[in-house]
């Protein structure tokens, strides 16, 4: 059975006018934890609420401290309040076409999803045993495998397009 625990969730909406701008306008919000369920297609959500955003939202971090047995089981989906925006910030690591599951490597730590990291979870994953945890630390986002589909997995996405200029009305609320 392949089992794990998502420890903490932590998305960071930082209100920066500029790159060069110090990171001082980030603001963190948490989340709970909750067991990740077996063999379940609706697997968890995990809410946490954002409140007193007055500016467009700029730069979106978020940080996922995890274990799980099997990478290639996950797909980790952020969504802002009502639906407006969402992003797959990773999913069904290491699956091809050619395969019927994903990476068997574990997860074991913090990840930090971010446009700025250079990480690369797929390519952490690639050529590690079952037994082997991908490296906790920062990666950017990147689109879910698809069984017998397609070989398109791993590509990089951003976070910064799906949710950049959101407004307050739009970015207060209850996120997942």
């Amino acid at each position: 059975m392949r089992v794990g625990t998502i420890h903490r969730w932590c998305v960071g909406a930082a209100i920066w006018a500029s790159v060069a701008v110090s990171p001082a306008g980030a603001v963190d919000f948490n989340g709970g934890g909750a067991a990740i369920p077996d063999n379940n297609p609706n697997g968890v959500n995990i809410n946490f609420n954002v409140t007193g955003l007055t500016t467009p939202v700029e730069r979106v971090r978020v940080s996922i401290t995890m274990n799980h047995t099997f990478a290639g089981d996950l797909v980790a989906t952020l969504r802002s309040p009502f639906g407006i925006s969402r992003l797959v910030l990773f999913g069904r690591v290491g699956l091809r076409r050619s395969g019927n599951s994903g990476a068997s490597a574990n997860l074991d730590g913090t990840y930090v999803f971010n446009d700025l990291a250079t990480g690369d979870l797929w390519a952490s994953a690639a050529g590690l045993t079952t037994f082997a945890v991908i490296p906790p630390g920062s990666y950017r986002t990147s689109t879910a495998g698809a069984p017998a589909l397609s070989d398109v997995g791993g590509c990089t996405t951003r976070l910064g397009p799906a949710f950049q200029g959101l407004t307050g009305q739009f970015a207060n609320g209850t996120w997942t």
